[in-house]
């Protein structure tokens, strides 16, 4: 967080959600970014932090994280080892605290006392592909320098990055290896966390994405994905399976379910879902309206149930992040729409559809208003081109407006990076245009 007189930022930390619910919310500060730059004469950015989480499912709070600091910004960071406790650096020196010099590099949590490092090891670039990203991972325990750090893993050179990672998630162990052949395509293989024989998936399509849940991979379809030839699952899909059903049956798992298949017209289209301990909230929009669908993985049937969904899609931006995974299926809801501020909720996604009017009704914390929204109203319409293609648009007006072609328009379209334009709060156009009797178009 940015702050007066804190310009590069406090990273901070709240004891409970009732402290953070209340006026004078107890915030604690882990780091001064600030601070530690006057103190080690660096321009110190924030740029992430990779949590030791791998004990969690066990009641097992985290104590360490690797800290991504980098200099003025730039793409490259420092790593450093970050005690939560004590809020210090864990010296590499007197406490064997894991270092990684400036690189565009990428570190995973194997245990406390081991991870893996993709890294310009040498500072030849050999270890990097052409785009300057990790190609070669090493294995680097506790107590030993990087240079007698074990490689266990490397690409091409004319991939654009390599991955190696440990995921557990409900007591199931999986580590991933991923290599990004475009900024779209990868090959990806597993293990078992106990296992020490690796499986390539080669079945699976090049372009899909893949995350664990639990046992199972979620897999997001970016083309059409022929399973038999009576079965093919179109581009925008998401599947589940059983990972080692799929490790060893490949096209023929039994446990491949579709949780999502987009609508046959493609107006109903998966935006984004959020996993949860035993729940998996998917962000649907409906011709650009948002819509939240409930399901549900039953692990002792080993079975996908849909839970429910809202009714009715809404004029709204909606973003969801987990709490904590292997804990609880609450979730954190962030919405707003063209008239709303920002507000953030917490949404139980074991009550299903029921919870989200309730969650955005009662909001944790709120943006205040920019401007006095009264007798202004947000709708939906359609435009169809000359080539048949009905394009959505959303209109900000007044609710008495005259329909007399006089009142001033703005209209405003984007289309890139397959980015959907979604509803979000717009502060400066409502302060300035549709306070003064404009209408607005996006």
């Amino acid at each position: 967080m940015v702050r007066q007189n804190h310009s590069r930022g406090l990273w901070r930390r709240i004891s409970s959600l009732d402290d953070y619910t209340s006026p004078d919310c107890p915030w604690e500060t882990v780091l001064d970014l600030d601070d530690l730059g006057k103190k080690e004469g660096e321009s110190w950015v924030y740029k992430g932090h990779t949590v030791n989480d791998l004990d969690v499912h066990n009641g097992v709070a985290p104590t360490r994280t690797l800290l991504y600091l980098s200099r003025g910004g730039a793409d490259a960071s420092v790593i450093r080892e970050f005690d939560l406790e004590t809020k210090t650096f864990v010296d590499p020196e007197t406490e064997n605290g894991f270092y990684i010099p400036e690189a565009k590099s990428r570190v995973s949590w194997l245990s406390m006392n081991e991870v893996l490092v993709g890294t310009d090891f040498d500072g030849s670039g050999d270890a990097l592909t052409d785009s300057g990203y990790p190609r070669v991972i090493h294995s680097w325990k506790r107590g030993t320098s990087l240079d007698a750090s074990v490689e266990v893993y490397a690409g091409e050179k004319s991939d654009v990055s390599v991955s190696n990672y440990l995921c557990v998630h409900g007591g199931h162990s999986f580590e991933w290896r991923v290599r990004s052949l475009t900024f779209y395509t990868s090959k990806t293989a597993v293990r078992m966390g106990s296992e020490l024989e690796w499986h390539e998936l080669e079945v699976l399509q090049e372009d899909a994405e893949t995350q664990q849940f639990l046992n199972q991979m979620l897999i997001s379809l970016r083309s059409d994905w022929k399973i038999s030839s009576s079965v093919t699952y179109r581009a925008g899909s998401l599947l589940a399976v059983d990972v080692l059903d799929f490790v060893y049956n490949g096209l023929q798992a039994h446990s491949l379910k579709a949780i999502f298949e987009p609508s046959a017209d493609n107006r109903v289209s998966l935006d984004s879902y959020v996993l949860l301990r035993s729940r998996v909230v998917l962000h649907l929009l409906d011709n650009v309206k948002s819509s939240l669908s409930f399901w549900k993985y039953d692990e002792t049937k080993g079975e996908w149930q849909f839970q429910d969904a809202e009714t009715e899609p809404v004029i709204r931006g909606a973003s969801l992040r987990a709490i904590d995974s292997d804990t609880t299926n609450e979730c954190w809801l962030t919405t707003s729409t063209f008239l709303i501020p920002s507000q953030l909720s917490i949404l139980d996604a074991s009550l299903g559809a029921s919870a989200v009017a309730g969650a955005m009704q009662s909001p944790l914390k709120s943006l205040p208003p920019q401007f006095d929204a009264t007798g202004l109203v947000e709708e939906q319409g359609e435009a169809v081109s000359e080539d048949g293609t009905v394009v959505p648009y959303f209109i900000l007006r007044a609710q008495n407006i005259q329909y007399d072609g006089t009142n001033p328009t703005l209209l405003y379209g984007y289309g890139g990076f397959e980015i959907s334009l979604l509803p979000s709060y717009t502060a400066v156009t409502g302060m300035t245009w549709l306070k003064n009797g404009g209408v607005y178009v996006r």
